[in-house]
Order: structure tokens, then sequence, then C-alpha cells
């Protein structure tokens, strides 16, 4: 249990740094840096991990991987429909994503 409450210690205080750090860059220059900094944050998490070669600690292994593909492809529809309607509703009914 003491290894598993370092490892979210480690983890929450990462995450926390690179926020203060977004927070900051978007303070100070504002340029829509959300989804680079989302992508970074990916990208270290996987980095930080991968040292350790445990990436079931992290929950990176699903148990049941019929039941993560299925709730997967049910987030990323209701993503989807929600983002083809934000694109509708700020460019009106007809945009080039929904001629098709």
């Amino acid at each position: 249990m003491k290894k598993r409450s370092l490892t979210l210690l480690e983890v929450s205080l990462a995450t926390v740094s690179l926020l203060i750090i977004a927070w900051v860059l978007e303070m100070y220059a504002s340029t829509g840096f959300g989804w680079c900094f989302k992508a970074i944050m990916i990208a270290l998490g996987l980095v930080a991990i991968l040292p350790y070669r445990k990436p079931h600690e992290y929950g990176l292994k699903p148990k049941n991987l019929g039941f993560s593909i299925k709730w997967s492809i049910y987030l990323l529809s209701l993503f989807g429909y929600c983002y083809s309607h934000s694109i509708r509703s700020l460019f009106g009914k007809r945009t080039a994503a929904t001629d098709y």
C-alpha cells in the first residue's frame, strides 16, 4: 500500500506542477495553449511511466479489453456528436464539416 501511495503522490505532484506552468503560460502569453498542454501532459505521463516498466500500477492495462473498447467507443461518439454540434452552432447550419 505504501508503494501505491508514493506512486499516487508522484503523479499528483507532477500534474500540479504542470498545471501551474500551463496557468502561468496562459496568463502571460495567451496563445490558446490548451491542446498543446494536454498533449504534453500525456506524453510526459507516458515517458514517466516507461522507466518503471509496470504500467498496470498506473492503470494502463485494462482488466477487460472488450469492456474498455466498448466504453471508449461510446465516449468518442459522445464527444464527436458534441463537437459536430458545436461547429454547427459556431458557423451556422451549413459548414464543410456538416455537408457530408
